[in-house]
């Protein structure tokens, strides 16, 4: 299609921007044509008279200039001089530039801007091309987020944004490209306003929980003043661990570890007997006023401790392949029932915790939406430009002199180019 457009016609672009370059001083050898390079050795060395800035602008069709064309070097602007068929076109042609080795980008990262041009004729069939364009990458865009729910676009947003404004533009018509422009602003605050929405419902969620904080507090801080009690009531001058035969003291460790390790074996044992029942409880006995009980299961033992309430410390879990030590294990308890001091102390700081965000909750569910007056603005506009423009086509002689509410327009309605950071 190349070597037709440039040779077969009696018009040929490339020509006329080759020549149009060459008035504007540009020597005819740094203007150079894609199809010029028919083997892989001429691409490959008009590529590296472009990288060398020994050729400076180079004319090709999206197919000709696809993947593969590593011409980045010393590239600063991409002109797009029609409107391709598919989205992916267009995103192939900005990967011409849009990508890594750039020498000017190197020399300075900070202040690098690359500029990515695209060209519409007023009144043209360009109109029909970019919103075909638009209809295709709005689909892709939303088949990508993958929510098969969804039935409208939250937002227009890529190549879908840029093919609509550039169609709306192509229009001739600037009431078009205010639709446009109206339309992708009121996606963008009411997807602002759903949110705002969702976080006033999770926020009354929220203080609804946050107002029980007394009472869980109070709870909490009772339970464990009642172990606190209950432990301190049974523990004694000197170590004492009773269990439903004997009582056993300092001087008879020797035959307490004996009494545990004989309850843990009949646990195991139990378990053996049974594998697809509950694991079977043993009472060991009771130490500092607290029961101390054993179980088995699959491939570790567990001791449990119950006081007003039952626990299952992690610290009291042994595997199969464990050493077990008498000093150890009661060590291991006597860490887990002085620890009640500190989950009291938690429960207290917990109280003020969340009082403090009780009272930054209610601040900020007393807020409005900050938008909500260029919101409402933005769907009356919405509304009325619609208005405008079916009025403009039931009479060819109507001249709209309506202006929008919500403040969306910045400079010249239809831009003609658009600068990125590489």
């Amino acid at each position: 299609m190349d070597e037709i457009l440039a040779g077969n016609a009696s018009f040929s672009v490339y020509e006329e921007i080759r020549s149009k370059l060459i008035e504007k001083g540009v020597p005819a050898d740094q203007v150079r044509f894609i199809h010029e390079a028919k083997t892989d050795l001429q691409k490959s060395k008009l590529f590296d008279e472009m990288n060398r800035g020994e050729a400076r602008v180079l004319l090709g069709s999206t197919t000709k200039m696809g993947a593969g064309t590593n011409v980045q070097r010393r590239l600063v602007a991409l002109h797009h001089v029609d409107a391709p068929w598919r989205p992916a076109d267009l995103e192939q042609r900005d990967g011409r530039i849009e990508r890594q080795g750039n020498l000017f980008y190197e020399q300075d990262p900070d202040g690098f801007e690359i500029e990515i041009l695209r060209y519409a004729t007023k009144q043209t069939y360009d109109s029909r091309m970019w919103q075909t364009i638009e209809y295709k990458a709005a689909g892709i865009e939303q088949f990508r987020k993958g929510d098969g729910l969804q039935r409208v676009i939250e937002d227009v947003a890529s190549e879908a944004a840029n093919a609509a404004e550039m169609k709306a533009a192509a229009t001739g018509n600037p009431l078009i490209f205010l639709q446009v422009q109206l339309a992708a602003d009121l996606k963008k605050v009411e997807a602002l306003f759903s949110n705002f929405k969702r976080n006033q419902h999770a926020l009354d969620s929220r203080i609804t929980w946050l107002e029980e904080a007394d009472k869980r507090a109070d709870r909490s801080v009772a339970r464990w003043n009642g172990e606190i009690a209950k432990r301190d009531a049974g523990t004694g001058s000197s170590f004492m661990f009773r269990t439903a035969a004997k009582s056993y003291s300092e001087d008879n460790k020797d035959q307490l570890l004996g009494a545990i390790l004989g309850c843990m074996k009949v646990a195991v044992e139990r378990k053996a007997e049974d594998t697809f029942q509950r694991a079977a409880i043993i009472r060991v006995g009771t130490y500092r006023g607290f029961e101390i009980d054993v179980s088995c299961s699959r491939h570790k033992i567990q001791f449990t401790i119950t006081g007003n309430d039952s626990y299952e410390p992690d610290n009291l879990v042994y595997r199969t392949d464990d050493k077990f030590s008498l000093p150890g294990f009661i060590s291991r308890i006597d860490n887990f029932l002085d620890r009640f001091e500190a989950w009291r102390a938690d429960a207290e700081h917990s109280r003020i915790g969340e009082r403090d965000e009780l009272a930054k909750a209610k601040i900020e569910k007393g807020k409005p939406f900050q938008q909500q007056s260029r919101l409402e603005n933005l769907r009356e506009d919405s509304r009325d430009v619609m208005t405008e423009l079916k009025l403009m086509q039931a009479d060819d002689n109507y001249v709209s002199t309506w202006t929008p509410k919500s403040t969306v327009l910045q400079g010249n309605a239809a831009p003609e180019a658009k600068k990125m950071r590489a």
